[in-house]
């Protein structure tokens, strides 16, 4: 979803826009149109101790090394390395985030029919990658968004493959 203006669906602008937030933010699929200040996590303002950002995949399309994908609530901007993505995020948890860089193509990451089933067949894209959100900590979450039931080893995203 686009976070500025609520666009939703393939080739959207902007990703998540925190504004003085808390969130437990876990498992999330993010990517963006890759240009200058579109990040797919970006924060304005605080994020406290009680926010997380874990086994998050993060992407821009097409992939651009001049470009970052995280801004964090100071302005400090952060780029993707190999599979990993390092970031702070005030004084939250993060850990285990993902920067999708196999292909340009986002077609390669999810389905082209836009129902967002991460393809997989790749290094570090987000097949079995996710945390267990079954536990209470995550919402008790033990169904992906079409009510499929996710196994042993999750995927990232709302759509269990």
């Amino acid at each position: 979803m686009d976070g500025s203006s609520g666009a939703a669906g393939l080739g959207t602008a902007e990703g998540v826009r925190l504004e003085d937030a808390d969130p437990v933010f876990v498992n999330n699929l993010v990517f963006t149109d890759v240009a200058a200040n579109q990040y797919p996590l970006s924060c304005f303002g605080d994020v406290g101790a009680a926010a997380e950002f874990r086994n998050n995949l993060f992407a821009a399309f097409p992939r651009d090394a001049d470009y970052a994908l995280v801004r964090d609530c100071d302005g400090v901007s952060y780029r993707g390395g190999i599979g990993g993505l390092s970031f702070a995020m005030g004084a939250a948890a993060v850990a285990d985030n993902i920067y999708y860089a196999a292909s340009d193509d986002v077609n390669d990451l999810v389905a082209a029919d836009g129902d967002y089933h991460l393809v997989g067949g790749s290094l570090f894209d987000g097949v079995d990658d996710g945390a267990d959100t079954s536990i209470e900590s995550y919402g008790a979450v033990s169904d992906d968004f079409s009510f499929e039931a996710r196994g042993g080893s999750y995927d990232i995203g709302a759509m269990e493959n």
